[in-house]
């Protein structure tokens, strides 16, 4: 009955984990923005930036056409379609607008993103449209499509964003629409012609002023936002606590960790494989070695302490881990003319506590350095030596990261 009672302990332990690691792929299936963005939103963020700026360079000489040198780019055509009437209309909704459009992106607004992993449609006089992104006006709620907005070049990223936000520009009672005429924009459509003017006028702004290279360090920095994680670590391990008998773990040992982790948000799960190895020699002949093979597996959560994503302290977060290991143990003693083996392998159906941490510093191209410590215990024993062990395993270690 004790045997019983216990295995249905290990499975219960076991479960655990699992439902940590498949049970949120089911809850997290899409992603919220705050207004301005949040540290998983990078390129939104920096996208917001980069028009703020653009509109705060604006002055009243600025014009609804493109420079004569960026003429042949594809964001220029809907301004060069544009007559005298609807380049100065186009041009006094910019100036009137700019300061309202650019309080709109301040972190205090009401205004709110949010991500779409699949296509947007919408229907447009009993027709079905796929768009990169929608608008709410009356919610004050920008939706856009994730894959189709990473996909964009920087400059299409500020026109698509500036079109969406001058949807919540009002003309009169309205907010503008696709649909709708205003001034010289009349026709079915004018709206869309409208609003398309005012995209291209502020995306090649941007590029006209060299806003396009600002931030170009953040570009390149790993981001803390990705879902999948490899890594590498290598370190030093110490007993401590435990019997030293048979000279076991008299010196430190070393130790190699590889693991895959999946982030949904601040929390995520992981599983890992170790392998530690404690060896001495002893004069000249007598070898004196342990080795500790293992699997792990856990939950992980993740604590930005640094607010501003765009910077390096902004990426870099801290990664607390809480899991199970099964490990096996093995023992060696060997000189010339004698050797001693024993080895645990039922610890591999005892599952055993491992708390750890890690730190993560960026670098660039998804690639991070980290830096972390574990502490794990290790319950076993060796019946041909007649040992028996209840002790704790701390590691230190240095690793390479890639979130992707």
């Amino acid at each position: 009955m004790k045997s019983k009672f216990r295995f249905g302990l290990e499975i219960k332990a076991l479960l655990i984990p699992l439902l940590i690691f498949f049970a949120p792929q089911m809850v997290f299936a899409s992603t919220f923005v705050g207004n301005g963005g949040t540290t998983t939103d990078v390129d939104l963020l920096i996208t917001i930036k980069q028009i703020q700026e653009t509109l705060q360079k604006l002055d009243e000489k600025s014009e609804c056409s493109c420079p004569e040198e960026l003429a042949q780019d594809p964001l220029c055509e809907p301004l060069l379609q544009l007559n005298d009437h609807e380049q100065e209309f186009c041009k006094e909704m910019l100036w009137n607008q700019r300061s309202h459009l650019s309080s709109l992106l301040d972190p205090q607004s009401s205004l709110q993103f949010f991500w779409a992993e699949t296509a947007i449609t919408i229907n447009t006089e009993g027709d079905h449209k796929v768009v990169d992104a929608v608008t709410d006006a009356a919610k004050q709620q920008i939706t856009i499509h994730r894959p189709r907005f990473l996909d964009l070049k920087q400059k299409e990223r500020i026109f698509l964003l500036t079109h969406e936000l001058f949807h919540l520009v009002k003309i009169g009672e309205d907010a503008i629409t696709d649909t709708g005429s205003y001034g010289p924009f009349k026709n079915a459509g004018g709206g869309r012609k409208l609003l398309n003017s005012l995209g291209a006028t502020v995306a090649m702004k941007a590029v006209e002023l060299k806003q396009l290279g600002h931030y170009s360090d953040t570009f390149n920095l790993s981001r803390s936002n990705k879902r999948r994680w490899v890594g590498l670590k290598l370190g030093s391990t110490a007993v401590s606590s435990g019997d030293r008998t048979y000279l076991l773990n008299t010196t430190g040992g070393w130790g190699a960790l590889f693991e895959f982790r999946y982030q949904w948000s601040w929390i995520g799960s992981y599983v890992a494989a170790r392998s530690i190895t404690f060896s001495k020699k002893l004069e000249e002949s007598l070898e004196v070695k342990e080795t500790i093979p293992g699997v792990e597996l856990g939950a992980s959560f993740c604590y930005s302490p640094f607010k501003d994503p765009l910077t390096f302290w902004g990426q870099s977060h801290l990664l607390v881990k809480v899991g199970l290991h099964l490990s096996a143990y093995t023992y060696e003693a060997s000189d010339p003319s004698v050797s001693i083996t024993d080895e645990d392998k039922e610890s591999l159906h005892k599952p055993q506590l491992a708390l750890g941490f890690d730190y993560y510093f960026p670098l660039n191209f998804g690639m991070w350095l980290t830096l972390g410590s574990e502490l794990f215990s290790a319950n076993y024993e060796y019946r041909s030596l007649n040992l028996s062990y209840n002790k704790n395993l701390w590691t230190t270690h240095l690793g390479v990261h890639y979130g992707f």
